[in-house]
Protein backbone atom coordinates (compact mmCIF):
# COMPACT_ATOMS: atom_id res chain seq x y z
CA UNK A 1 0.00 0.00 0.00
CA UNK A 2 2.15 2.84 -1.34
CA UNK A 3 -0.06 5.87 -1.73
CA UNK A 4 -1.60 8.14 0.88
CA UNK A 5 -5.01 7.82 -0.79
CA UNK A 6 -4.91 4.01 -0.69
CA UNK A 7 -4.03 4.05 2.98
CA UNK A 8 -6.80 6.52 3.86
CA UNK A 9 -9.33 4.37 1.99
CA UNK A 10 -8.15 1.24 3.82
CA UNK A 11 -9.10 2.75 7.20
CA UNK A 12 -12.80 2.23 6.55
CA UNK A 13 -13.68 5.63 8.01
CA UNK A 14 -16.09 8.05 6.34
CA UNK A 15 -14.30 10.94 4.64
CA UNK A 16 -14.87 13.57 1.99
CA UNK A 17 -12.29 14.28 -0.71
CA UNK A 18 -12.60 18.06 -0.77
CA UNK A 19 -9.74 18.58 -3.19
CA UNK A 20 -6.95 16.52 -4.69
CA UNK A 21 -4.83 17.22 -1.61
CA UNK A 22 -7.53 17.58 1.09
CA UNK A 23 -9.32 14.85 3.06
CA UNK A 24 -12.02 15.74 5.59
CA UNK A 25 -13.35 13.34 8.25
CA UNK A 26 -16.70 14.82 9.35
CA UNK A 27 -17.23 12.54 12.34
CA UNK A 28 -13.98 13.76 13.90
CA UNK A 29 -13.88 17.25 12.34
CA UNK A 30 -10.41 16.36 11.07
CA UNK A 31 -8.87 17.88 7.94
CA UNK A 32 -5.69 16.44 6.41
CA UNK A 33 -3.60 17.93 3.64
CA UNK A 34 -1.19 15.79 1.63
CA UNK A 35 1.21 16.79 0.36
CA UNK A 36 1.56 19.73 2.72
CA UNK A 37 1.69 23.24 1.30
CA UNK A 38 3.77 25.94 3.02
CA UNK A 39 1.53 28.66 1.62
CA UNK A 40 -1.67 27.05 2.87
CA UNK A 41 -2.24 26.31 6.53
CA UNK A 42 -5.25 24.01 6.18
CA UNK A 43 -5.80 21.26 8.73
CA UNK A 44 -2.89 18.96 9.52
CA UNK A 45 -0.32 19.07 6.75
CA UNK A 46 1.53 15.84 5.97
CA UNK A 47 4.84 16.59 4.27
CA UNK A 48 6.10 14.29 1.52
CA UNK A 49 9.31 13.39 3.33
CA UNK A 50 7.38 12.70 6.52
CA UNK A 51 5.24 10.21 4.63
CA UNK A 52 8.30 8.66 2.97
CA UNK A 53 10.55 8.35 6.01
CA UNK A 54 8.22 8.59 9.05
CA UNK A 55 5.14 6.87 7.68
CA UNK A 56 4.57 4.70 10.76
CA UNK A 57 4.52 7.71 13.08
CA UNK A 58 2.29 9.76 10.78
CA UNK A 59 -0.16 6.88 10.39
CA UNK A 60 -0.22 6.41 14.15
CA UNK A 61 -1.02 10.08 14.77
CA UNK A 62 -3.83 10.04 12.24
CA UNK A 63 -5.26 6.81 13.67
CA UNK A 64 -5.14 8.37 17.13
CA UNK A 65 -7.19 11.35 15.95
CA UNK A 66 -9.68 8.99 14.32
CA UNK A 67 -9.98 6.74 17.39
CA UNK A 68 -8.52 3.72 15.58
CA UNK A 69 -5.59 2.81 17.84
CA UNK A 70 -5.95 0.03 20.40
CA UNK A 71 -5.93 1.38 23.95
CA UNK A 72 -4.12 0.56 27.18
CA UNK A 73 -5.00 1.88 30.64
CA UNK A 74 -2.08 3.90 31.93
CA UNK A 75 -3.03 3.05 35.52
CA UNK A 76 -1.57 -0.47 35.15
CA UNK A 77 1.80 0.85 33.98
CA UNK A 78 4.89 1.46 36.10
CA UNK A 79 7.26 4.43 35.95
CA UNK A 80 10.99 4.70 36.55
CA UNK A 81 13.94 6.84 35.55
CA UNK A 82 15.60 5.82 32.31
CA UNK A 83 18.89 6.75 30.67
CA UNK A 84 19.80 8.24 27.32
CA UNK A 85 20.40 4.82 25.77
CA UNK A 86 16.79 3.86 26.51
CA UNK A 87 15.08 7.18 25.83
CA UNK A 88 16.78 8.14 22.56
CA UNK A 89 15.88 5.05 20.46
CA UNK A 90 12.28 5.19 21.71
CA UNK A 91 11.90 8.87 20.80
CA UNK A 92 13.49 8.33 17.39
CA UNK A 93 10.98 5.55 16.67
CA UNK A 94 7.83 7.17 18.06
CA UNK A 95 8.22 10.99 18.02
CA UNK A 96 8.10 13.00 14.77
CA UNK A 97 10.99 15.23 15.89
CA UNK A 98 13.01 12.36 17.32
CA UNK A 99 15.20 12.75 20.34
CA UNK A 100 17.04 15.80 21.67
CA UNK A 101 19.15 16.76 24.67
CA UNK A 102 17.49 16.46 28.09
CA UNK A 103 18.53 16.11 31.72
CA UNK A 104 15.71 14.05 33.24
CA UNK A 105 14.12 11.06 31.53
CA UNK A 106 11.17 8.94 32.68
CA UNK A 107 9.83 5.76 31.15
CA UNK A 108 6.32 4.29 31.35
CA UNK A 109 6.37 0.50 31.31
CA UNK A 110 3.64 -2.06 30.78
CA UNK A 111 4.47 -4.96 33.15
CA UNK A 112 4.50 -8.57 31.98
CA UNK A 113 1.33 -9.22 33.98
CA UNK A 114 -0.63 -6.99 31.62
CA UNK A 115 1.03 -7.76 28.28
CA UNK A 116 -2.06 -9.79 27.37
CA UNK A 117 -3.86 -6.43 27.10
CA UNK A 118 -1.71 -5.58 24.13
CA UNK A 119 0.49 -8.14 22.44
CA UNK A 120 0.79 -11.12 24.74
CA UNK A 121 4.56 -11.12 24.24
CA UNK A 122 6.79 -13.32 26.37
CA UNK A 123 8.95 -10.49 27.72
CA UNK A 124 9.25 -8.98 31.17
CA UNK A 125 7.88 -5.56 30.21
CA UNK A 126 7.37 -3.13 27.32
CA UNK A 127 8.32 0.56 27.27
CA UNK A 128 5.16 2.37 26.13
CA UNK A 129 5.87 6.03 26.96
CA UNK A 130 8.70 8.52 27.56
CA UNK A 131 8.76 12.02 29.04
CA UNK A 132 11.92 14.13 29.28
CA UNK A 133 12.78 17.40 31.04
CA UNK A 134 15.55 19.96 31.34
CA UNK A 135 17.47 20.46 34.54
CA UNK A 136 16.12 22.87 37.14
CA UNK A 137 16.32 26.63 36.90
CA UNK A 138 16.55 27.90 40.48
CA UNK A 139 15.02 31.16 41.65
CA UNK A 140 15.85 33.36 44.66
CA UNK A 141 12.62 32.43 46.42
CA UNK A 142 13.73 28.79 46.41
CA UNK A 143 11.34 27.67 43.68
CA UNK A 144 12.45 25.65 40.66
CA UNK A 145 11.33 25.78 37.04
CA UNK A 146 11.76 23.06 34.41
CA UNK A 147 11.05 22.61 30.72
CA UNK A 148 9.15 19.58 29.51
CA UNK A 149 11.12 18.74 26.36
CA UNK A 150 9.64 15.55 24.89
CA UNK A 151 6.60 13.36 25.45
CA UNK A 152 5.33 10.50 23.35
CA UNK A 153 3.81 7.05 23.63
CA UNK A 154 4.35 3.91 21.58
CA UNK A 155 3.05 4.45 18.06
CA UNK A 156 1.11 1.17 18.05
CA UNK A 157 -1.15 1.98 20.99
CA UNK A 158 -2.98 4.78 22.82
CA UNK A 159 -2.02 4.74 26.48
CA UNK A 160 -4.91 6.34 28.33
CA UNK A 161 -3.66 8.75 30.99
CA UNK A 162 0.02 8.36 30.08
CA UNK A 163 0.80 12.09 30.15
CA UNK A 164 -0.99 12.66 33.46
CA UNK A 165 0.71 9.68 35.12
CA UNK A 166 4.23 10.58 33.97
CA UNK A 167 3.83 14.27 34.79
CA UNK A 168 2.46 13.48 38.27
CA UNK A 169 5.45 11.20 38.94
CA UNK A 170 7.87 13.96 37.88
CA UNK A 171 6.10 16.50 40.12
CA UNK A 172 6.28 14.23 43.15
CA UNK A 173 9.98 13.64 42.62
CA UNK A 174 11.11 17.19 41.78
CA UNK A 175 8.41 19.43 43.35
CA UNK A 176 8.67 22.12 40.65
CA UNK A 177 7.25 25.60 41.08
CA UNK A 178 6.52 25.78 37.36
CA UNK A 179 6.98 23.83 34.14
CA UNK A 180 6.98 25.20 30.62
CA UNK A 181 6.74 23.40 27.30
CA UNK A 182 6.23 24.12 23.60
CA UNK A 183 3.74 22.30 21.39
CA UNK A 184 3.49 22.25 17.60
CA UNK A 185 0.20 23.79 16.45
CA UNK A 186 0.14 21.35 13.51
CA UNK A 187 -0.67 18.45 15.86
CA UNK A 188 -1.84 20.39 18.93
CA UNK A 189 -4.34 18.49 21.07
CA UNK A 190 -5.44 20.36 24.18
CA UNK A 191 -6.71 17.16 25.82
CA UNK A 192 -3.12 15.98 26.23
CA UNK A 193 -2.13 18.99 28.39
CA UNK A 194 -5.15 19.52 30.69
CA UNK A 195 -3.16 21.10 33.53
CA UNK A 196 -1.26 23.60 31.37
CA UNK A 197 -2.33 27.11 30.39
CA UNK A 198 -1.47 28.88 27.14
CA UNK A 199 1.15 31.57 27.74
CA UNK A 200 1.86 32.76 24.19
CA UNK A 201 1.91 31.80 20.54
CA UNK A 202 5.12 31.69 18.53
CA UNK A 203 5.62 32.29 14.82
CA UNK A 204 5.94 29.39 12.36
CA UNK A 205 9.29 27.61 12.46
CA UNK A 206 11.08 26.34 9.31
CA UNK A 207 12.53 22.84 9.46
CA UNK A 208 13.84 20.08 7.25
CA UNK A 209 13.74 16.29 7.12
CA UNK A 210 17.01 14.60 6.26
CA UNK A 211 17.28 11.66 3.89
CA UNK A 212 17.42 9.25 6.83
CA UNK A 213 14.09 10.62 8.07
CA UNK A 214 15.46 12.68 10.96
CA UNK A 215 13.94 16.05 11.83
CA UNK A 216 16.37 18.89 11.14
CA UNK A 217 15.83 22.19 12.91
CA UNK A 218 18.28 23.93 10.57
CA UNK A 219 16.39 22.99 7.41
CA UNK A 220 14.18 25.33 5.37
CA UNK A 221 12.11 22.98 3.20
CA UNK A 222 9.04 22.93 5.45
CA UNK A 223 7.35 25.12 8.02
CA UNK A 224 5.00 24.39 10.90
CA UNK A 225 1.96 26.52 11.78
CA UNK A 226 3.71 27.96 14.79
CA UNK A 227 3.96 26.81 18.38
CA UNK A 228 2.25 27.41 21.68
CA UNK A 229 4.16 28.08 24.86
CA UNK A 230 2.34 26.35 27.73
CA UNK A 231 2.87 26.90 31.45
CA UNK A 232 2.04 24.78 34.48
CA UNK A 233 2.27 26.38 37.94
CA UNK A 234 2.05 24.72 41.33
Amino acid sequence: MNTFTEWIQSLGVEFEKMREDLWYFPNKNLLLQFPGNKEEKKGIRIWEKQWRFQKDIVQSRIKLRLGLLPTLPGRVCKIRRIDKHTADPFLDLHHLQGTTTSKLKFGLYLPKTYLRLWRGEEVDEVLVGVMTFSGARNFRDGSKSYELIRFCTHKDVQVIGAFTKLFAYFRREKEPGSVMTYVDLEWWNQKVYPQFEIDSQLDPIPFGISDDGRWNGNGKDYENKGSLKLIWKS
